[in-house]
């Protein structure tokens, strides 16, 4: 059984921040939001490249840790995976889910 931050109809009491891009700049607002207080969940877009490896959350769709500002990243491949790991600490997660509307 997974533990998830709220259920039911209670309201979630920390804002949930879903950026769409991986990049450099994605992750930058991402370590922002992340210190702000937020739950941040990066989504993968294929459209923009990302141009500076080593300083995106991106590295993280391929399995290589990666932390930024000492916030770290986990990837999550499915809904589940992003439920059930919201509301750990000192993480963002990423994944190649396509969540844009």
């Amino acid at each position: 059984m997974h533990s998830f931050p709220y259920s039911g109809r209670q309201r979630p009491t920390t804002p949930l921040a879903v950026i769409l891009g991986t990049n450099e700049i994605a992750s930058a607002v991402a370590v922002n939001l992340y210190r702000s207080g937020y739950f941040v969940v990066l989504s993968h877009d294929p459209l923009p490249p990302v141009i500076r490896r080593k300083m995106a959350f991106h590295d993280v769709l391929f399995d290589d840790p990666v932390t930024i500002a000492g916030v770290e990243a986990w990837r999550a491949d499915n809904g589940l995976a992003i439920l059930s790991r919201l509301g750990r600490s000192k993480d963002v997660i990423i994944t190649d889910l396509g969540l844009s509307i």
